[in-house]
């Protein structure tokens, strides 16, 4: 008989699944820092403008609704201005 026990195929290191959970939480919290500086573009923006800017205002409500949402993407199309 074998004194050896099976090992499990499942079985990680705790070091490895902090690794894993800290890089994961780095990323999202960039993606949510990175969405949060855009919708604050977007309300100076608007708050610069002198009269209600309907592009602005609907972007930053998509960037302050995104970054609830880290996995959303968001659409930046240019701005009607610019065309």
């Amino acid at each position: 008989m074998s004194d050896k026990p099976k090992r499990r195929w499942y079985q990680f290191s705790l070091k490895a699944i902090f690794v894993a959970v800290t890089v994961g939480c780095v990323l999202f919290g960039g993606r949510i820092e990175w969405y949060r500086r855009w919708a604050r573009f977007h309300e100076e923006k608007l708050a610069a403008a002198k009269y209600r800017d309907d592009f602005h205002e609907s972007q930053a409500a998509l960037y302050r609704k995104a970054m609830w949402r880290p996995w959303m993407f968001v659409w930046e199309p240019k701005s009607p201005r610019s065309w």
